[in-house]
């Protein structure tokens, strides 16, 4: 576990992100952890990796989804 928390790193939250999760959070209806969350990724060009379909249909998102 350890090994896993030492390769973390933590990103910022900067005002591009803010806006882009508040136009995501409009436009796919999204709670705003979830917008958040997925803005971030969005912003920073992460490949986001998640079961949760509510972020399934988000186009501007790069995404591997799980199923459950």
């Amino acid at each position: 576990m350890q090994r896993i928390i030492n390769e973390c790193y933590v990103l910022e939250m900067n005002q591009l992100i803010k806006i882009i999760a508040i136009e995501l959070k409009q436009k796919y209806k999204l709670k705003l952890p979830d917008a958040i969350i997925a803005a971030t990724a969005i912003h920073y060009n992460l490949m986001f990796i998640t079961s949760d379909a509510d972020l399934k249909n988000i186009k501007e998102l790069e995404l591997i989804f799980l199923e459950k």
